[in-house]
């Protein structure tokens, strides 16, 4: 539960003037109106489209999420609106963080930017930009789930690689032979030729 006292701790961080200074006379282009404004979300809606930015209580992060009026179950973020425009991006675009007022203002004036430069097509609410952004959305999100799945695999058979466990590298590497680098290929034919027979 969110008290006054830290309502208004945060409010002199001016995220919600921050906001409107850099983001609203983007959005107001394209139709949309101020629904909800607090230190912590500032929701903006279009017929078309919501878009809600938040200042996270405790990480302060600051996000912007979409969403078609049409399906507003499905959210996406600054960096699929990145992926969409710009293609693969380094895993720190579109991700901001700011607890002071100076930080916020400056993380609100790039979003204000990444909009005006790459939103022009999801602000409108176009229904291919929205279904593009959707399936590389997926795609990123199915790439993630299986680097934090294999990472753990890859530095377990790493370390049995340093000792010889070329039994341990065969099953491990072998799990995620699909995916592996060729460095870790050759590892695995090399432990598979000199594996010790049980």
């Amino acid at each position: 539960m969110i008290s006054s006292r830290d309502t208004a701790q945060r409010e002199h961080l001016r995220f919600v003037d921050a906001v409107d200074k850099h983001i609203a006379p983007v959005l107001r282009k394209y139709g949309f109106t101020c629904a909800i404004a607090g230190p912590y979300e500032v929701e903006f809606r279009s017929p078309a489209v919501t878009l809600r930015l938040t200042h996270d209580r405790l990480s302060y992060e600051i996000e912007a999420r979409f969403a078609q009026a049409a399906d507003p179950s499905r959210t996406y973020g600054l960096s699929d609106l990145l992926r969409l425009s710009l293609g693969p991006i380094r895993q720190e675009q579109g991700v901001f963080q700011a607890s002071s007022p100076q930080g916020v203002d400056k993380c609100l004036r790039d979003i204000g930017v990444i909009l005006t430069e790459h939103g022009t097509s999801i602000l409108s609410g176009d229904d291919d930009a929205f279904h593009q952004m959707g399936q590389l959305a997926r795609v990123h999100d199915e790439i993630h789930t299986k680097e934090i799945v294999q990472e753990p695999v890859r530095h377990a058979a790493e370390e049995a690689w340093r000792v010889h466990g070329y039994a341990t590298v065969v099953e491990l590497y072998g799990s995620i032979e699909d995916s592996l680098t060729l460095v870790e290929k050759k590892r695995l034919a090399y432990a598979r030729q000199h594996m010790l027979p049980i």
